[in-house]
């Protein structure tokens, strides 16, 4: 069953990467759905995973156990994901295609579209269908045997509950100083008057001009990335790597790395935009696919299931690269003034982002263990407890993130992505002299991150890598904090 499994998983896999890619790309697919169909039928068979949960006990061999745990996680996340009624509510939000891993894709709600910055009205109908969509969730995991969505999707990740609160809450205490004085900074530009949610959402908008965006063109930054990333050691040119970007300041489809077939065909395709935000999430993307074409694993579940969270690291330690002053220095010709104060200006930015981030964490995990309190009163407790801003009890703010239908649980990935790329940075600085220009970090992000694929967690990887476990005092010292 386990070797059944893992070869019908890996040929829906490249399948259902086929259909999005011509569904993205030209809008339409023809068999895209009968796909999915058959996707949700095995994610979903009641046979096939009560073997396998029964039979992952008696399994001795490091690598079967290994297998096993990876499959019967996506097996427990799809038997919820994939059941009829949870795909209705999905709809009903405007989320309904299937990504190559089984993850629901990301979009903006369909009929809803996004609150008004100044009103924050919300259609009514959106945080109705959200709200139940989590009931729903906990519901369906308490039949599984967990106490809710939550502690299932943990536990599918490899995650410890109480490690993950308690990073939450080292970070809350951290950056409350800091964060309290961007605050005032920007109620005395604004000549007194109180700072409110739409001010922090004007400040966070990715197109937001830095005064280093007239360096980053879009017809530029592929030739930038392109050549810093050969003299570390990844030559574009002779990997299989494919782009087919759209240049589009409004970013209607942002840009994704698709893993048709890894390690020998993976895409990149979406709206491609210019300055630093373009430029950051083209490296990325990249980062995303260099980690997919550099798995060298026999086992196929070990090079087509990456964990989100490592998956999201490794491609945080290549976007982190373009922030880097040599880096902005030799490829995009910056001055030294403008990048001196573009930092100082980009940590005050990341920290406004970090308390948005515990909001919306801290929200999530509530919201789940919870599930029968007022969202939208949970909601705006979390926005004045972390952002400090007045609250607007009538706005169901929350129902407008996205990822809370699309990617439950998920979001977190982008939070620890950043702590382990700044761990990981801060360590090739002390070993080798850092990442740009230098081509023993290549040697080192291929030998000890990408190459296990999935074979081994996160954790033992980073430990493996930089010699200690997770520390988030990396990323606070590049906040400033």
């Amino acid at each position: 069953v386990l070797d059944s499994l893992e070869h019908k998983l890996q040929w829906l896999d490249y399948r259902l990467a086929l259909e999005r890619w011509d569904y993205f790309t030209t809008g339409e697919s023809d068999s895209l759905e009968f796909f999915e169909q058959l996707y949700n039928h095995v994610l979903t068979d009641e046979q096939d995973y009560g073997l396998l949960r029964r039979g992952s006990k008696l399994l001795t061999d490091e690598t079967d156990q290994r297998r096993a745990e990876l499959i019967l996680s996506r097996l427990q996340v799809g038997r919820i994901e994939f059941r009829p009624e949870v795909i209705a509510l999905r709809r009903s939000l405007g989320y309904s295609r299937v990504t190559s891993d089984g993850v629901i894709g990301t979009s903006l709600a369909e009929g809803f579209g996004q609150p008004d910055r100044s009103t924050l009205d919300v259609d009514p109908r959106l945080p109705d269908a959200m709200g139940r969509l989590i009931r729903l969730r906990n519901q369906l995991a308490r039949r599984e045997g967990f106490n809710s969505y939550f502690a299932l999707s943990m536990k599918s990740q490899g995650m410890d509950v109480r490690e993950y609160l308690s990073l939450l809450e080292r970070l809350d205490k951290a950056s409350h100083p800091r964060y309290r004085q961007v605050l005032d900074s920007m109620a005395l530009k604004r000549g007194g008057s109180g700072v409110t949610i739409g001010d922090l959402s004007i400040l966070l908008d990715p197109f937001r001009p830095t005064n280093v965006a007239q360096f980053l063109p879009m017809d530029s930054q592929f030739a930038f990335v392109k050549r810093s990333l050969a003299v570390i050691g990844f030559d574009l040119n002779r990997l299989p790597i494919y782009f087919q970007p759209r240049q589009d300041s409004e970013m209607g489809s942002p840009l994704q790395c698709l893993p048709i077939r890894p390690p020998h065909d993976v895409r990149i395709w979406g709206d491609h935009s210019g300055g630093m935000y373009g430029t950051c999430e083209l490296l990325r993307q990249i980062g995303h696919a260099l980690h997919w074409t550099h798995v060298a694993q026999e086992q196929p579940v070990f090079g087509s299931t990456l964990h989100p969270i490592w998956r999201e690291s490794v491609a945080q330690v290549f976007a982190y690269m373009c922030e880097e002053s040599i880096w902005l220095e030799k490829y995009a010709h910056v001055p030294s003034s403008f990048i001196e104060r573009y930092r100082r200006e980009q940590q005050d930015i990341e920290v406004v982002r970090l308390r948005w981030m515990l909001t919306h964490l801290m929200f999530e995990y509530e919201a789940y263990t919870g599930s029968n309190r007022d969202f939208d009163k949970l909601y705006w407790d979390m926005v004045e407890k972390f952002l400090l801003v007045p609250r607007h009890d009538e706005a169901a703010y929350w129902a407008t993130v996205g990822e809370y239908a699309s990617n439950p649980v998920q979001l977190h990935c982008a939070l620890f992505g950043k702590i382990v790329a700044a761990q990981t940075l801060a360590y090739l600085e002390k070993q080798y002299g850092g990442l740009v220009d230098n081509p023993e970090a290549y040697s080192f992000l291929v030998q000890n991150y990408m190459r296990f694929g999935s074979r081994y967690h996160w954790q033992d990887l980073l430990q493996r890598g930089t010699g200690e476990k997770l520390n988030s005092g990396y990323y606070l010292a590049r906040l400033g904090l």
